[in-house]
């Protein structure tokens, strides 16, 4: 890692493997999922940079990441740096709820496996006229309607805050992504390739 041209070595002693079921061994080139432990640096980082005049924290995000995109146009286009570092944010996100407002496809049809090549399978189900989202047991649970392709997802551990997943559709209308915010995003497996994983 280098910060302010000062370069610190990270010594790679190759600990573990680099995926479950496989023999492939961690390396100095591996990458690891860090979760929250990124938030605290993160806002550190962006605080050196409001600090040096090169953003202000009430900057819209896609001032400096153009390719930043929310389920709504219009929260991507208004939501600042400090809204993501804040609860404003979910605020926001509330405010701009369209209450009611339908998913575009039938719920099973939302059904099925994705894949994110870092973070690996998520399984959506369709039971009893629910939809529930499966990624690890402490991250599996019921989707809740929220408006049109977005889903509020409430996990088991009540020290974890809600989700909100959105599903977006391809150009024939079918389910072909999940974004998960503080996740992944996890792209449609095809049925068949599903099956044959699952055997």
């Amino acid at each position: 890692m280098t910060f302010r041209s000062r370069t610190i070595r990270l010594a790679a002693l190759g600990y573990g493997v680099r995926k479950l079921g496989d023999s492939a061994p961690v390396n100095e080139r591996t990458l690891f999922a860090i979760g929250s432990a990124g938030k605290a640096f993160t806002a550190a980082a962006l605080a050196v940079l409001v600090d040096e005049g090169k953003i202000k924290w009430d900057d819209p995000v896609t001032k400096h990441l153009k390719e930043f995109e929310l389920y709504d146009p219009y929260i991507t286009r208004e939501i600042t740096i400090r809204d993501l570092l804040s609860q404003a944010a979910a605020k926001k996100v509330e405010d701009e709820r369209v209450k009611g407002a339908k998913p575009a496809l039938p719920l099973e049809q939302y059904a099925g496996t994705y894949k994110d090549e870092m973070y690996g399978e998520a399984t959506v189900t369709h039971e009893e006229g629910k939809l529930v989202f499966h990624y690890s047991p402490g991250f599996t649970g019921e989707l809740e309607r929220w408006h049109y392709d977005t889903f509020r997802v409430k996990w088991p551990n009540p020290t974890i805050t809600e989700s909100l997943v959105t599903f977006t559709l391809n150009a024939e209308g079918k389910a072909q992504e999940i974004k998960a915010p503080g996740m992944a995003d996890f792209k449609r497996v095809p049925a068949r390739a599903a099956t044959a994983a699952v055997r």
